[in-house]
């Protein structure tokens, strides 16, 4: 008999020249125990890498398990089969998350009971709630676009491998991929997650522990001989929605194996010859004997029946939904002024900030500051050796003195009487004094350059020269910076910057901007806005601002990066709570309440996001009423019963509902 190992040895064998697809495995997991390896060999890594993403290695282990316990219970229900990758992704992230805020629920009560002197420092993983939330987009994408996001980036195939499994095009596959990719990373960067195509590049990255455990994959493979632990059950139960008790399961599972095993030894005893009576004669011939264990294995085959046709009853019950009984909560609208903040991410730099250059050539003589040192205006910095400038410049003055001489001599002889020389040669000596002065003025430039001062107060960069360097002119010796004031540079999305344009009174009225650090903690001084760049950026469609911040302490230098903050004023907004909304295919909706109680969906356009809230830009009036708690137990024009509440009552409680 097979074990486990091999049925997933002789599954990845014959991997390669399988020609069944995953619609066929899914249809035979039940029957054929291959299909089942075959399906788990074709998917197993990229299920175990994304419980691993989002939990610990042992953690990891049951939400694997789990997710293929579903499969195996749930292979029915499965309605597009060729998509059943991304439907093993969304049954695996479900898990994951459930396994995570068990995790959380656990270590709260822990430390609540524990004494504060041993309750040890949590280190956030920050990793592992970046992919949580990456994971989560993943499976929360539209289909198609989802199994071949799922197929080509999360498991690692190759558009034509993806257009096979699944029946499409490698066109169409491209195509989807592209728009999941750009869903995702706009879901992302919402979420805070900045750059998001950065975080989905972590879904196809690999590595060795991705394989999954040789131990891991046995007992996965025994997951339909009813191996699974109690977690693993509880787990995959949780997953599909039931509502039947672990227990009950493993005593029905335990029943049925106990009857299987009688009926064997029934059958066992019904066939062994020795324990056969003797046949009875009537007449001449012989009458078999009566044998009863042939009536006590039919008894235990109806009872084997009915205890089946009772699990599936069972099953078939645990489908049903939940009738709920409670009521929902409504609210009128009411209009309100709200202050928008709007978060960029700016680059900080000093007003102004240069680069020291050597204007001679020569050697470094003298260094008189130092790194990161603070200097005035005027201050000497550097010291070029002057020994040939200054020989140069005694060698122009010498001929200045020459030209004069010769310049003085000229006039004379020429205001004699009568005059000796024209007036003509005065002026060409005239011309050769002039010549040799400017020839003198640019020796002195040059010695004058062998010293570099400082143009301005500011800080002395990083030295790229030491002293003794030989220098060429142009060469960069330091950077020198003044940050009294710093210049945040932000790009503002074409459609922010319009609405911010679109009212002159936002622009008169010079609102404060707020500035965060990398630490979290916001700059005490505030900003104003310095100016906005003439054009835009053609592949971002973003346009440059600039926020002028005084900075007196010079906390802020010149590189660092920061959280823009923008404040805006809207008059009259409508602001509902974003748990009245929902989502169909990346447009919002919500329920309205019509004068005779009935519900009604309608789409709405979100202008902001403020907190847990968000201001409607067109869909809904002040005169309108919806469903604020209980939108997944409504549907689109059923009457409904429900509990009124006050719009500022509902507003004062953003997360969570109302008389909860």
């Amino acid at each position: 008999m097979e074990t486990a190992v091999e049925h997933l040895l002789l599954a990845l064998a014959r991997r390669a020249s399988d020609a069944r697809s995953d619609a066929d495995l899914l249809a035979l997991v039940r029957e054929d125990h291959s299909a089942f390896a075959e399906l788990i060999a074709r998917h197993g890594s990229m299920v175990w890498r994304s419980c691993r993403h989002l939990l610990g290695d042992a953690d990891a282990e049951d939400a694997f398990q789990a997710t293929f316990l579903v499969l195996i219970r749930s292979a029915a229900g499965v309605r597009n089969g060729t998509a059943i990758a991304s439907w093993l992704h969304g049954v695996a992230v479900r898990i994951s998350l459930t396994v995570r805020r068990e995790a959380g629920r656990r270590r709260v009560r822990e430390q609540a009971t524990a004494r504060p002197e041993t309750i040890a420092p949590r280190e956030l993983d920050d990793r592992a709630d970046t992919m949580a939330a990456v994971h989560r987009e993943v499976a929360a994408l539209p289909e198609p676009d989802r199994s071949a996001f799922v197929l080509c980036v999360v498991e690692g195939l190759t558009q034509v491998e993806a257009s096979t499994r699944l029946g499409r095009t490698p066109g169409t596959i491209a195509g989807q991929v592209a728009r999941a990719k750009k869903q995702l990373a706009a879901r992302l960067t919402k979420r805070g997650i900045v750059p998001g195509f950065a975080a989905l590049a972590a879904l196809s990255t690999t590595s060795a522990a991705d394989a999954v455990p040789t131990g891991l994959m046995e007992r996965v493979l025994n997951l339909s001989a009813a191996e699974a632990s109690p977690v693993v059950l509880r787990l995959a139960k949780g997953a599909m929605g039931m509502t039947v008790s672990t227990k009950l399961i493993l005593s029905i599972t335990v029943s049925v194996c106990g009857i299987f095993a009688a009926s064997s030894l029934y059958l066992g005893a019904a066939a062994s010859p020795e324990d056969k009576p003797a046949p009875r004669l009537e007449g001449n011939k012989p009458v078999p004997p009566r044998d009863d264990r042939e009536a006590d294995v039919e008894a235990l085959k109806k009872e084997i029946e009915a205890l089946r046709m009772k699990v599936e009853a069972f099953g078939k019950k645990e489908e049903q939904p939940r009738q709920e009984h409670q009521k929902i909560v409504v609210t009128s609208l009411k209009a309100k002024d709200v202050n928008i903040t709007q978060q960029y991410v700016g680059k900080i730099f000093a007003q102004r900030h240069i680069n020291i250059r050597g204007l001679v050539n020569g050697y470094l003589a003298e260094v008189l500051v130092k790194e990161g040192q603070a200097v005035k205006q005027g201050d000497a910095m550097f010291k070029i050796l002057p020994i040939l400038y200054k020989a140069k410049l005694d060698a122009e003055l010498a001929e200045v003195r020459i030209a004069q001489l010769e310049f003085d001599h000229t006039k004379k002889l020429a205001d004699s009487v009568p005059p000796v020389i024209s007036q003509r040669e005065v002026a060409l000596s005239e011309a050769k004094l002039a010549k040799a002065q400017a020839k003198a003025k640019v020796a002195q430039a040059d010695l004058n350059f062998t010293e570099l001062r400082a143009p301005f107060d500011g800080f002395v960069g990083r030295f790229q020269m030491q002293q003794g360097s030989l220098i060429k002119e142009g060469d960069t010796l330091t950077t020198l910076t003044d940050n009294s004031v710093v210049w945040v540079y932000f790009n503002v999305p074409e459609v922010r910057y319009l609405e911010y344009m679109a009212n002159p009174g936002h622009v008169k009225e010079d609102r404060p901007i707020d500035l965060v650090l990398a630490n979290g903690s916001t700059f005490p001084q505030s900003g104003k806005l310095g100016a906005i760049e003439t054009q835009s950026e053609n592949e971002t469609g973003n346009i440059p601002f600039r926020a002028d911040f005084p900075n007196p302490d010079r906390l802020l230098r010149h590189g660092q990066t920061g959280t823009v903050l923008m404040h805006r004023a809207l008059k009259d907004a409508i602001v509902i709570p974003q748990r009245a909304t929902f989502e169909i295919r990346d447009k919002r909706y919500v329920y309205v309440v019509d004068k005779d109680n009935v519900v009604h969906q309608r789409e709405i356009v979100i202008q902001n996001e403020v907190d847990d809230f968000f201001v409607i830009k067109k869909g809904l009036d002040a005169n309108d009423r919806i469903v604020v708690d209980g939108v997944r137990r409504v549907r689109d024009g059923e009457k409904v019963e429900y509990e009124f509440r006050k719009p500022d009552e509902v507003l004062a409680t953003p997360k969570k509902p109302v008389g909860k």
